[in-house]
């Protein structure tokens, strides 16, 4: 609003001019200008320099309020205002607030929920589906042998008796479906629990394989859970994985050790530590690798390539051969021809 106003000054008629500035409820003015209430205060009418403070332990929910109505109870945290009812409200499961006077509560993060209501903190959440609140604070996933399927549930429920989980973090019973072996046992290749062959042993629950009593060592029976168990005596070297054969060597056991004899096609050291294919770098590129009867290896070649590894082209070698033909025939006549020629007397 402007405003002018006549004044006399010293004889002098003076005018005056204003401009009035009338700031709407919820604002106030300083310095010629409107600015809206901080939160916790309010105006219900214009033209004020100030606004008024909400009654104690009540706040408001934003900036430029208008009405003491507005204001409300200064919940705590935990809580939030529920405007309808006018009540402070704890935060839902799933939900916490950290800060007091709030009216809505923040969400967990996803997958990600709280144990109880009224939860203010963001570390107050439960862990997720497959975990567990470990001492430290943290969710660490649950162990073999056990799961977590329920938000409610606080810690991971260990499977059925006899059985395990296959890997950390399983998230229903339906995951137990590992065999979870006993002392003196171990889990083979098809999820069953097999007795540890003689010479071996496992001491510990849930393994996949037994321990080696050693070498000159042997237990008096399947299934021994300690190496008290083994005492002096022959074993099979080839059935408890004692023998150092080549991968393509087969295992015999002997009397007083083992022996490794390679496998077919193969040819190795004395002891058959190291087998080599008899095929291995054995025919070039234009030849393929065959096996005799006896295991040794020949190479056949592709059309136009010959000799013991195919690396030689046919057809040079063919018109070498008639060159040093030729050049022989020539040479072997004059030899014939000097001779016949020595026969006559001059």
């Amino acid at each position: 609003m402007f405003f002018c106003e006549l004044k006399d000054n010293d004889f002098k008629i003076v005018v005056y001019c204003f401009v009035i500035v009338n700031c709407p409820e919820g604002y106030y003015l300083d310095n010629n200008e409107c600015l809206p209430c901080d939160i916790g205060q309010y105006t219900d009418e214009e033209k004020q320099t100030t606004c008024k403070q909400c009654p104690v332990d009540m706040t408001t929910g934003s900036l430029a309020s208008t009405n003491i109505s507005q204001c409300y109870s200064l919940c705590d945290v935990g809580h939030y205002y529920e405007s309808i009812s006018s009540n402070c409200i704890k935060c839902n499961i799933g939900e916490y607030q950290d800060q007091s006077g709030q009216t809505q509560c923040k969400s967990c993060p996803i997958g990600e929920t709280t144990k109880d209501i009224g939860s203010t903190s963001i570390t107050d959440y439960l862990c997720k589906l497959g975990e567990e609140l470990s001492v430290t604070g943290e969710c660490v996933k649950c162990p073999k042998g056990s799961y977590r399927d329920d938000l409610d549930q606080e810690y991971c429920q260990a499977c059925p008796y006899g059985w395990s989980t296959s890997d950390v973090g399983s998230t229903s019973i339906s995951q137990c479906t590992v065999a979870h072996c006993q002392r003196g046992e171990y889990l083979n290749e098809d999820n069953t629990c097999e007795l540890c062959e003689k010479g071996t042993y496992q001491p510990n629950r849930g393994q996949t394989s037994c321990i080696a009593c050693g070498r000159g060592l042997t237990t008096s029976d399947k299934g021994s859970t300690s190496h008290d168990d083994c005492r002096p005596g022959p074993i099979d070297e080839c059935r408890l994985d004692l023998d150092d054969c080549d991968d393509d060597a087969e295992c015999l056991d002997e009397e007083d050790g083992f022996s490794c004899v390679c496998n077919f096609g193969f040819t190795g050291n004395l002891n058959g530590s190291v087998c080599i294919d008899n095929c291995d770098n054995r025919c070039d590129i234009h030849g393929q690798c065959h096996y005799y009867n006896n295991g040794n290896s020949f190479c056949s070649c592709q059309d136009g390539y010959q000799g013991d590894r195919c690396d030689q082209i046919e057809g040079k070698l063919t018109l070498y051969k008639e060159y040093f033909f030729v050049k022989n025939f020539i040479h072997f006549s004059f030899i014939i021809y000097c001779l016949f020629c020595k026969s006559f007397p001059k």
